[in-house]
Order: structure tokens, then C-alpha cells, then sequence
């Protein structure tokens, strides 16, 4: 036994409801467990009691006992229980404590005391577990998201513990990057001893790989067992509550045309693209051809343009240049998803069009004001942005000041306002937590928090930088879904950057690749994921079907699905054909 929870209940300081409910959880030596729910369900609070966090630095109450390696948490402060646990958290911001990649990494060792000729060697090894070996010499503050989340990673590697947790690790990295740490952390589960659990709702990429599948919700666990099995027996529950199945098995379980748990097909559903290859050769053998839709085509853009790039350039001090040469139009009513590496300058461009950062070298013009000689204040009344990290766009003391924090400030209406407020609570699912101190919240509902004080000002472009961070699938898809309806219904632009692709796909109708500060691609989502499909080193940016119809077509699909509402089409054409 590895670990082992009994019992465990907690609530927060100052807080009447229990935040976990008779966890009883044992995990054995070297398994790797996948632990999903939906945002708020108390899976980070899991977390912190693991590696001591809680009650120690936290506080609260905790009844039921927690065991780690042998150690009662309770007994054991969190300097020597880090020996055992490494932790790394959804939002990697909040454990730094040095100023340079080389510093941060060594710091946990450091305290430790360990021999310097050692410490250098856990840097060198930790890095390139994460493929960041080229950060080495970076600082901090030059580093993007999902940079910031590789080396969170391999500070915790660095301190060799027993036990690996990971809290959303993926959440801002890019699908390379992503799909690149799962296979890390299966080889070094192969070559190991070491226990991992993850977080995560992003199930396309580790359940294939885990022997174990948890899902809470409501501070329970109400499933534990192989994941075949859990989701199976979920089947009907997992959705509801804002767990979505990897794409791959969602696309089998209409295929079958299981709909409840009592089909026994769901527990023999492949859950990789590779493994989907095969089960569809063994049970309808056929000459896979994609036949297009035209409906899925891109369109001519109309309306008036909104957003017009030229040359744009930007270099970091330092020397980094974050951008080079950018171009673009996007006019009115477009709904744009954009994807990239890490550090390809997606964020950074974003960042000029809120006039945050002005042009060196090029031109941004929105709404006809110029970027460069406009007050931030006059373009954020129409244009809102909500970042990469919620807590750096959190000021006031309770949600409810934090909505109405933009309308006071740009002397809105107040009864207007007042009605608003009840709306944007609602389709926020804030219901209830107005008088929250925000940072109280979890990183899923500060998401939402700052989308509601985006939205109760109206701005005519909408752009949400990495909006997936900390969301469940339930409350991506309710955000999605509205915003997709302000862009249809009430002609709102919509920019978003995310490594979330099967979202993208579903929503997005146009498609931007940054690579090295350039915009590399842009056309139909459709079109761009097929585009990057043929280059092996962009496959990652593709969503799962799309890539099992290029297995399956033996890559020559040009026009391959990318949801699994179209693979069903071509799949069923072709079945009856």
C-alpha cells in the first residue's frame, strides 16, 4: 500500500459545508490513476491532503486519517512529507519562488541539502523527462503558459519523490507538449516504481495508459475501477456531471448504438485512435474514403472588419521575439480558434489586441482605433479578454463586486445592470457564491468569474485566452455553447486560443497556426486540421477522429472528419454503401 484515505472528510476554514465526504481511497505502489470530476467536486482538495498541504498550511477541519508511504500525514509537516509527494498544481504561477528556470528547479533540492554535483544532475534529468532542456537558461517571466507548467513539472521530478501528483498538468501546455508528457510519464512509470495520479479532464490522453479510473463528484467517489469499466457503467451518469469520455470511445458508443449501460459493447470500446484502427477493420471492413460536405467548407467572410493586423512585431527584453510579421483581417461575426506550441506568440498577440502591449514594429487597428496611441481603458468597452490565469484578473472582495467592477467603471446603467448581473450569474453557474471571496473559488469557477465580468458589459469582441483551464467538460460546453449563440444570434466576434482541439472543432469555424510568431495557417477549421495531418510534427493539433480517419484512409484523407457528428456520417455512408 501506497497510499490509503479513511474515512476522510474536510471542510475550509470558515466554511459549513464539507468540501470531501468519506473519501475511502486505497492506491498501490507504481499504479497510475486517473482521477476526473467536475470542477469544484473536491479533486484538488484530494490533492492537498495527500501531500500534507492540508490541514497543515490550510487549516480547516479533517476528520478520517490519510496515509502516504507509511506516514500519517497529520503526524508529518508538509518539508517531510515533500520527500515522499511531489505536487504540481493547475496553475504553476503559484509554487514559483525563483526568478530563473536553472533556480527553480534546484530549489527543492536545495532545501534538501543534497550535494551540488547531484543537484545539477536532477536539473539536467528533470528537464528532459518534460522535453524543456532549452529552457534551462530562460527566466521565468520570459516563459509562456505551458512553458511554466513543464517546468512546475520538473521542479516536482527533481525532488525524486515516491509519489507523483498532478493537478491538470496539461492545461496550458500545447497537444504536442501534452501528448509528449503522457508518454514521459508512461516511460517513467516503465523504467520505475513511482506512483502517479493525475487530474485531468482531458481523457484522451492518459486513461488509455491508466490502470485505474476514479470520478467524483460532490466531495464522493462514485466510481472506481479499470476505465473500461467505469465508463461503461457511467455511461449515462459521466456526461451529466461534466465528464466526457476520450473522443475515440464516444465515437464507438454511437457507432454501436449503446445509449445505456446495460450494452455490454461500451466495456470492449477502444480509447485511442491506434486501437480504434483495429476495432473498426475487425467489424466492418471497408475502403475508407472521406466524401466532403460542402457545408463544411469555409465560407466567403462578410461584414466589417474588426480586427486588422499588419507586420506585427514584438520582442521580449531579452532578445526573445515573441512575434514576426503578422498579418490578418477578421471581420464581424467570425467565430476563430487559434492554436500553436507554447511560446509560437498566441498570447502575445492577444495581449495587442486589448492594447496591453503596443505594436514595435507593424500595425493593430480594432474597431478602427489604433492600438498604438489608443487608452486601454476606450478599447476594453469593446473589446473583453479573459486570460490565461484567473487570478491575475481578480480585484475585489466578493464575486458579485467583481461582475459589476467594468459596468461602474465605464458609468454603465445601473437598473440595466442590476438585470444583467441575475442573467450573467445564472448562465455562469454562480448562482449562490455572490458574496464569495473570489479567490475562495476553484480555478474552474474563477474561469467562469471572469467570463461573467467580460460579458455583463456586452463587448462586441469576445476573446478567452486557454478558456478550457480548470473547466469540466459540463461547463466548457455550457460556455462554449453561449458564446457560440452571441456570435450566431447577436453577430459577437469570438477569438480563442486553446490546446483543447476537439472543442475547437466543434465550434471554431476558422483556424489560425502560430509557429515562431507567424501565422503559418488559416482557413476552415476543417481544412487546417487536415492541413497539419500531413506533417507529422503538427498531427497533434488534430482532434482524435481526425486522426483515426487518416489511419484508417492510410493519410490521404484530405478532407478527413474532425467530430465525431461527422465521422458517424462518413462511417455510416460508408457501412450502408
Amino acid at each position: 500500500m501506497c497510499i490509503k484515505t479513511e474515512n476522510l472528510w474536510y471542510k475550509y476554514p470558515r466554511s459549513e459545508n464539507w468540501v470531501l465526504r468519506d473519501i475511502n481511497l486505497t492506491v498501490s505502489p507504481g499504479e497510475f490513476v486517473c482521477i476526473a470530476g467536475p470542477s469544484g467536486c473536491g479533486k484538488s482538495t484530494l490533492l492537498y491532503c495527500l501531500n500534507g498541504v492540508i490541514p497543515h498550511a490550510l487549516g480547516g477541519v479533517m476528520e478520517g486519517k490519510v496515509t502516504v508511504d507509511s506516514l500519517n500525514t497529520k503526524q508529518y509537516d508538509i518539508h517531510e512529507l515533500s520527500m515522499t509527494v511531489g505536487l504540481v498544481q493547475q496553475d504553476p504561477e503559484n509554487q514559483f519562488r525563483t526568478l530563473t528556470v536553472r533556480d527553480e528547479i534546484a530549489f527543492g533540492p536545495e532545501n534538501l541539502l543534497i550535494p551540488k554535483h547531484e543537484i545539477m544532475e536532477r536539473i539536467a534529468w528533470s528537464l528532459k523527462m518534460v522535453n524543456a532542456e532549452h529552457l534551462v537558461d530562460r527566466e521565468m517571466r520570459e516563459l509562456s503558459g505551458g512553458e511554466k507548467q513543464r517546468v512546475a513539472l520538473a521542479a516536482a521530478l527533481s525532488m525524486k519523490p515516491k509519489v507523483l501528483i498532478l493537478d491538470e498538468p496539461t492545461s496550458n501546455i500545447d497537444p504536442k507538449g501534452a501528448t509528449e508528457l503522457a508518454w514521459n510519464l508512461r516511460d517513467i512509470r516503465s523504467k520505475t516504481d513511482l506512483t502517479i495520479i493525475v487530474v485531468e479532464h482531458r481523457l484522451d490522453l492518459f486513461l488509455w495508459m491508466s490502470e485505474r479510473f476514479v470520478v467524483m463528484n460532490e466531495g464522493k467517489i462514485l466510481y472506481d475501477g479499470p476505465p473500461r469499466s467505469v465508463l461503461h457503467h457511467g455511461h449515462d451518469l459521466l456526461p451529466r456531471i461534466g465528464v466526457r469520455p476520450p473522443q475515440i470511445f464516444e465515437l464507438f458508443s454511437h457507432l454501436c448504438g449503446c445509449d445505456n449501460a446495460k450494452c455490454n459493447c461500451p466495456s470492449h470500446h477502444p480509447l485511442s485512435p491506434e486501437e480504434g484502427v483495429e476495432a473498426l477493420r475487425q467489424q466492418m471492413p471497408l475502403n475508407f474514403r472521406c466524401v466532403c460536405d460542402s457545408a463544411h467548407q469555409g465560407r466567403a467572410r462578410k461584414g466589417d472588419i474588426v480586427v486588422q493586423v499588419d507586420g506585427l512585431t514584438y520582442e521580449y527584453p531579452g532578445g526573445f521575439r515573441a512575434l514576426n510579421g503578422i498579418d490578418l483581417k477578421v471581420r464581424r461575426g467570425e467565430f476563430v480558434g487559434i492554436v500553436g506550441n507554447n511560446g509560437s506568440g498566441k498570447t502575445t498577440f492577444l495581449l495587442h489586441l486589448v492594447g496591453i502591449l503596443k505594436p514595435q514594429g507593424g500595425k493593430v487597428v480594432v474597431f478602427d482605433m489604433d492600438i498604438r496611441n489608443t487608452p486601454i481603458s476606450t478599447i476594453a468597452r469593446r473589446v473583453g479578454m479573459m486570460f490565461q490565469y484567473p487570478s491575475q484578473q481578480l480585484f475585489e472582495d466578493s464575486v458579485r463586486e467583481e461582475i459589476l467592477f467594468a459596468p461602474k467603471n465605464f458609468g454603465m446603467d445601473s437598473n440595466a445592470i442590476s438585470e444583467r448581473f441575475k442573467e450573467v450569474l445564472r448562465v455562469s453557474d454562480l448562482e449562490g457564491l455572490e458574496d464569495r471571496y473570489p479567490q475562495s473559488l476553484s480555478v474552474g469557477q474563477m474561469k467562469r468569474l471572469n467570463l461573467a465580468s467580460i460579458l455583463i458589459y456586452d463587448p462586441d469582441l469576445i476573446i478567452l485566452d486557454e478558456p478550457f483551464f480548470g473547466q469540466d467538460y459540463g461547463h466548457a460546453k455550457k460556455v462554449m455553447d453561449l458564446l457560440a449563440n452571441l456570435n450566431r444570434e447577436e453577430g459577437k466576434t469570438v477569438l480563442i486560443t486553446s490546446h483543447h482541439v476537439v472543442e475547437l472543432a466543434e465550434y471554431a469555424k476558422r483556424l489560425l497556426l502560430f509557429e515562431g510568431g507567424r501565422i503559418i495557417e488559416d482557413g476552415s477549421t476543417r481544412h487546417v486540421m487536415n492541413s497539419m495531418m500531413e506533417r507529422e510534427e503538427k498531427q497533434f493539433f488534430c482532434t482524435p477522429v481526425c486522426r483515426l480517419a487518416h489511419l484508417l484512409s492510410g493519410h490521404t484523407a484530405p478532407d478527413a472528419p474532425t467530430t465525431v457528428k461527422d465521422m458517424l456520417s462518413v462511417l455510416m455512408e460508408e457501412k450502408s454503401g
